[in-house]
């Protein structure tokens, strides 16, 4: 049974040589954390909204060549494997009525009020599928500030991070 993982598109971003402060190990280990995706050894979790699916589109469509790129492949892949549970696992994630793109379930937390909102979703996809399963379902990052710096805070809410590029950590 293949481990389940939340992929945060930096990293997708990262392998396909699209961020120029990663270095080449760096890019190296996003590519390889792809290819054991693309080779089943990874479960990528989703959430029913397409808030995750719809980031990694639309990054797809800023790309500026018609190269098929890391998440060209990837996007391909939950494309092809979308109805297959060990391959792709989709969660329901509940907003709160109030127009501000706030989830249901966020942790209360004065910890996390300042937590990017555009990252929310990672978080709560990670919280709902253990609430779900029982298990938890690391989010892989590559470069990105806020998740070093809110590790002990998403820690205590049973969170785990995978930092496939800690040597390439980005200071303020």
């Amino acid at each position: 049974m293949p481990e389940h993982r939340i992929v945060d598109t930096n990293a997708l971003l990262v392998a396909s040589e699209r961020h120029d402060e990663a270095s080449d190990q760096c890019q190296q280990n996003c590519a390889q954390f792809l290819q054991r995706v693309r080779r089943n050894v990874y479960c990528v979790v989703l959430d029913a909204n397409g808030d995750a699916l719809n980031e990694y589109v639309r990054y797809a469509r800023s790309r500026q060549s018609g190269d098929v790129d890391a998440l060209s492949l990837f996007l391909r892949h939950l494309s092809r494997n979308w109805s297959h549970p060990g391959r792709v696992r989709v969660v329901q994630l509940h907003m709160v009525e109030n127009g501000n793109n706030e989830y249901i379930g966020w942790p209360l937390d004065e910890e996390l009020a300042n937590f990017d909102p555009n990252d929310r979703k990672w978080l709560m996809i990670a919280l709902v599928f253990q609430q779900e399963t029982d298990q938890i379902a690391p989010i892989t990052y590559a470069i990105e500030r806020d998740w070093d710096d809110y590790r002990d805070a998403l820690t205590r809410h049973g969170v785990a991070l995978d930092h496939l590029c800690a040597a390439d950590r980005v200071m303020p």
